[in-house]
């Protein structure tokens, strides 16, 4: 059932951002920096800052804080609940961003969480990396 529950959660989100970005007029700005971003390499910095302000609004909207973004979300509750919904929501975000492995975990805005940091890291790094 947290399978069930996690992926409709995820596919939810993505209707989301979906809708956000092809109905709303921040959303083509989005888009199109996105499309510049890719053919020139001077509009990559600004694409990515602008779609990191529009993954906090959209985690905002599901009941996040406006200072994290989707991933680091995901990646703080996978590694400190080691909740199984939340693990498999991180195993599916970390696909996304394949080309890197620890998306979510390097997403999380530690200045949410102050004194937390070098706990949740040795942790995370005990079972993803063995060491």
């Amino acid at each position: 059932m947290p399978k069930i529950k996690t992926a409709l959660w995820l596919l939810l989100v993505t209707i989301v951002w979906t809708g956000y970005l092809f109905l709303s007029p921040q959303g083509w700005k989005s888009l199109y920096l996105a499309l510049r971003a890719i053919l020139n390499i001077d509009y990559r910095k600004p694409a990515i800052q602008r779609w990191m302000q529009d993954d906090k609004k959209v985690n905002a909207w599901f009941g996040g804080s406006k200072l994290q973004t989707i991933s680091g979300r995901i990646g703080y509750r996978a590694i400190s609940g080691m909740q199984y919904r939340w693990l498999f929501a991180q195993k599916i975000i970390n696909a996304i961003f394949w080309f890197d492995a620890d998306h979510c975990f390097t997403s999380i805005n530690w200045l949410l969480y102050p004194g937390l940091q070098d706990q949740l890291t040795q942790r995370y790094n005990r079972i993803y990396h063995n060491y």
